[in-house]
């Protein structure tokens, strides 16, 4: 978490995020002008959420 908090305001790092990642049936992630990233648990799964768009970026996904 350390390492990755400190480049969330790294515009190419939160683009890549962007880029990595696909959106329900594989469509591209639209990502925000100013995107607003925050640590967020969904259930048991870690990660970061933008909190203007809704989408979570898992970091550590916990089984069931």
């Amino acid at each position: 978490m350390m390492q990755t908090d400190s480049r969330l305001d790294d515009r190419a790092f939160v683009e890549r995020l962007y880029s990595d990642n696909k959106g329900a049936g594989g469509q591209p992630l639209l990502q925000p002008a100013r995107p607003t990233l925050k640590w967020h648990f969904e259930n048991r799964d870690f990660g970061m959420l933008e909190t203007k768009t809704q989408t979570f970026f898992r970091v550590y996904f916990s089984p069931r």
